[in-house]
């Protein structure tokens, strides 16, 4: 709702604290849809906001996950598994 609503009124939003302060590794679905694009679960999620068309704000202090944060440019996440992160707002997971 809110994407579509900042959308229709033009504000801008970008994408904070991208991997939910480590929430997202408790859910199998990130790492289940990396596992078919050879990605990390944080790397499915950056992905995912990516594709949603919003800047990603990472926080990382560690080289090895800066570096992995910059390696989502070379997949696209299909369509199915799109839908399949965007459903989880219907069961009121946010990301």
């Amino acid at each position: 709702k809110l994407l579509a609503a900042a959308s229709e009124t033009g504000i801008p939003l970008s994408s904070y604290c991208s991997v939910a302060r480590g929430e997202v590794f408790k859910h199998p679905i990130f790492a289940d849809i990396g596992v078919t694009y050879g990605k990390s679960a944080a790397q499915v999620v950056l992905r995912w906001i990516l594709q949603k068309g919003l800047p990603i704000n990472t926080m990382s202090t560690k080289p090895d996950n800066i570096r992995a944060n910059f390696d989502v440019m070379d997949f696209t996440l299909s369509s199915i598994d799109m839908g399949r992160i965007d459903a989880m707002g219907a069961v009121g997971y946010r990301v």
